[in-house]
């Protein structure tokens, strides 16, 4: 037997009331749309505060955000074998750059034209080793094999 266009039986006043009257294609009275619109409302709410208990639990905390501009120097880092530091702008050619525990003869210099010359600083190049080449700022620290050992 259909329930189609009869509205006796319906449970007024609540959002179950609400879809009763859709699925027996009756008009929605007052107090049950009213419960509908308020269940969705709090469902709505919810969503909300889920969102953004999400949002909290992954935004990084205040110790996360510090980006250290170099990582830390390593253990046994005042050994000569793993170079010397001197500033960027002391580099000349025939000093040897230790970087990653190999060693790089710089060759030649040229001016640094790339993304990062804002970053490097003035006075930025590229230092050359055959092929292999490093950005150096004039204010970053550089490891270098001792100069009187050469």
């Amino acid at each position: 037997m259909s329930v189609i266009g009869k509205a006796e039986g319906i449970n007024h006043g609540t959002p179950g009331g609400y879809k009763q009257h859709l699925h027996r294609q009756v008009e929605p009275c007052d107090d049950c749309r009213e419960a509908n619109r308020a269940a969705r409302a709090a469902a709505r709410q919810k969503a909300r505060q889920q969102q953004a208990r999400i949002k909290a639990a992954m935004a990084p905390t205040a110790q996360q955000m510090y980006i250290r501009p170099f990582p830390p120097y390593l253990p046994g880092h005042t050994d000569p074998a793993w170079g010397v530091p001197v500033a960027g702008r002391e580099l000349a050619v025939g000093d040897v750059i230790i970087f990653l525990g190999r060693r790089y003869p710089i060759d030649r210099f040229e001016p640094y034209v790339g993304e990062l010359a804002s970053v490097l600083g003035k006075g930025a190049r590229t230092a050359w080793s055959g092929s292999w080449a490093m950005a150096i700022g004039p204010d970053r620290t550089i490891r270098i094999r001792p100069r009187e050992e050469r």
